[in-house]
């Protein structure tokens, strides 16, 4: 009895993931799903090792079988007709259990039809027959391609008049199979002998023997590598499978040479027998290295690799199948924001772009409202500052000498490129973008990407212009608050030295005592020491005295205010040239400016992004998709399939 049978790998395949990608593939591409093939990982839940016999018709399939096994499992009648019509497995008997897990039946169900027989030779080895595939029934081909999925090994069987027929190795392609398990064998090696001249053979100087089997190696191989048969040479075998013993050999040879009994060329006969032995070598190679016993390890190899094979084909098959790579591609392009920016420019041009700039820079707030915001400000920095500007703060700004004491106003607007937007008196709807400018650009991205938009069928996801009108309508109401507010949080930024603080607040205090207070005492103090007598000390006594009075702390306070409303009529003046200045960096029409820019991304974001969205959305989704694969790739190359 065999051994019980258990898994041999724990790994999770990548059937499910592909097969998950690929019904989303094509539920989002609008397409019928892939043809992939799958088997691999339910080869890899047992020990066994499934080898499948693959050929066209009358190539000798069942022939190699019975020669392979040493016994009488296959029967060769199918060769004939309409050919192999089922495919066959040749198990042993105490093989049954696990042939029928891997092979998917039982009592109610025949994929496929079991022989079960007794022969050691290959009892750790499943033999598939399976149809002939170039017959004229296309029903052979389906059921080939369905059983290929759950082999482990391939046996390719060919014939010298077959042997450079292409179709053949493009089936080879698709039964999805690392090379490493596909196994080449040109069987009928007789049908060569039967093409040669007896009298030719030069057999009793043992020319044929000698010559023979590295001519036909050496043309074998030719004809495989014209083929690109990825084959190894190692894995390449040449046969006689319907006679695989000397005698029946040499037998079948005199015959051909129409000498049964060798009369006539019993020269030759010690040549040909020794074609037989090797022929019979081969065979014998063949079995070793297909059907002996398979260490657990080796088993677990092998389904490895035709795992891999079978991801990294399916893997190209949904990329070809779906033109990922060129949908991602074009896709990317579409979300390209130089494309982007450059049908909005067609769409949108230069003077509608300005009038639009103008009538936002017009609900700007006027430069006084931005510099009173702006010199509260920094009049905080100030404490002292702020006892003057809370109650005279108005009188500072309304006496400033403002026209004259701003030269830098007039450079300021110079400073521009272009003159300062004015308020523009159409309506909010006669503004542009108007409904036709963004249809305009609507029906271009449709039209340069008309074949791709159809295909991934988008057309009724993007939303019309109308909708993206009114959106842009209202997104340009919140347009001159955010410019003013990146405007003014330019200004606050701009930071004072700590040094220039402490002494501008010193100079302050300073001022606030020294009038009231310290001056008219340090006036009598002065005037007591500088010249004696009683008078003058008495005198300079009365100075300091009155100087704490009501009417000398009062009016010393009032030139306290006047310096400090000095003060905030000077830093409103900055403050207005300041404003103004920013005012012509900000809202100046030159590209790099804020005003344009803030044009350009409202169309941008509020035009452009949503009408994009169920775009990029399919971008995103596609991209993910395509890394899902590639990572379950099992090397940088894709194998073709």
């Amino acid at each position: 009895m065999l051994e019980p049978f258990h898994p041999t790998t724990t790994e999770p395949g990548h059937e499910p993931e592909l097969r998950a990608v690929n019904r989303e593939l094509a539920a989002l591409l609008h397409a019928e799903p892939a043809d992939l093939a799958f088997g691999a990982d339910l080869a890899a839940t047992d020990d066994l090792v499934i080898c499948g016999i693959l050929g066209g018709k009358d190539v000798g399939k069942s022939t190699l079988i019975n020669a392979l096994a040493n016994a009488q499992v296959s029967v060769d009648e199918a060769e004939v007709g309409r050919g192999t019509d089922r495919p066959v497995a040749y198990a042993h008997r105490a093989a049954e259990a696990a042939v029928r897990r891997r092979l998917g039946l039982d009592d109610a169900r025949e994929a496929l039809q079991l022989q079960w027989h007794e022969a050691d030779a290959v009892r750790s080895a499943v033999l598939v027959d399976l149809p002939d595939f170039d017959s004229q029934f296309q029903d052979h081909l389906e059921v080939v391609l369905d059983v290929a999925p759950v082999l482990d090994r391939i046996i390719w069987v060919v014939t010298p008049r077959k042997m450079g027929d292409r179709e053949w190795v493009r089936m080879l392609r698709k039964v999805v199979k690392d090379v490493g398990n596909v196994y080449v064998v040109l069987n009928k090696a007789d049908e060569f002998l039967a093409d040669l001249e007896p009298s030719s053979t030069d057999g009793a100087d043992g020319v044929l023997a000698e010559s023979f089997w590295p001519a036909h190696r050496e043309w074998m191989t030719g004809v495989l590598d014209g083929l690109a048969c990825p084959v190894r040479d190692d894995q390449r075998f040449l046969v006689a499978g319907g006679y695989a013993d000397e005698g029946r050999f040499v037998q079948r040879i005199g015959e051909l040479w129409d000498d049964p009994g060798w009369a006539k060329n019993g020269s030759e006969r010690p040549a040909v027998a020794e074609i037989a032995r090797r022929a019979i070598g081969e065979l014998n190679r063949l079995r070793s290295q297909v059907l002996a016993e398979v260490p657990r390890a080796q088993a677990a190899q092998i389904k490895r690799a035709n795992r891999a094979r079978q991801t990294d084909v399916n893997i190209a098959r949904i990329r070809r199948h779906y033109d990922l790579d060129q949908i991602l591609a074009e896709l990317r392009s579409i979300c390209d924001e130089e494309y982007v920016r450059q049908l909005l420019e067609d769409a949108v041009p230069a003077p509608d772009r300005f009038v639009l700039a103008a009538d936002l820079a017009a609900r700007i707030r006027p430069e006084r409202d931005l510099a009173d915001e702006l010199l509260e400000q920094r009049v905080e920095r100030w404490p002292l500052l702020q006892l003057a500007h809370w109650p005279f703060g108005w009188l500072a700004r309304a006496v400033a000498p403002i026209r004259r004491l701003i030269p830098a106003a007039k450079a300021a607007r110079d400073h521009q490129s272009d003159p300062q937007p004015s308020v523009h008196a159409a309506a909010p709807g006669d503004l542009p973008p108007t409904p036709d400018q963004l249809e305009l650009f609507r029906s271009s991205l449709l039209r340069d990407h008309a074949a791709l938009i159809d295909r991934i069928e988008i057309e009724t996801e993007l939303p019309l212009a109308e909708t993206l009108v009114r959106r842009v309508r209202s997104a340009a109401d919140r347009v001159p608050g955010r410019i003013e507010a990146r405007m003014m949080a330019s200004l606050r930024s701009a930071r004072r030295s700590r040094i220039a603080g402490f002494l501008g607040n010193s100079m302050l205090w300073l001022t606030l005592l020294w009038f009231p207070l310290l001056q008219p005492i340090a006036a009598g103090m002065l005037e007591i020491y500088a010249e004696p007598g009683a008078f003058r000390w008495a005198h300079g006594l009365y100075r300091v005295v009155s100087a704490l009075s009501a009417a000398h702390l009062l009016a010393g306070l009032a030139v306290v205010v006047a310096i400090y409303l000095a003060l905030i009529a000077g830093m409103y003046v900055r403050c207005l040239r300041s404003v103004r200045t920013a005012m012509g960096e900000h809202l100046s029409l030159r590209p790099d400016a804020t005003l344009p820019e803030a044009v350009d991304r409202l169309l941008l974001d509020e035009f452009a992004a949503p009408l994009l969205r169920p775009i990029h959305d399919r971008l995103s989704h596609l991209k993910r998709l395509h890394d899902r694969i590639e990572r379950l790739a099992s090397g940088p190359e894709h194998a073709g399939g």
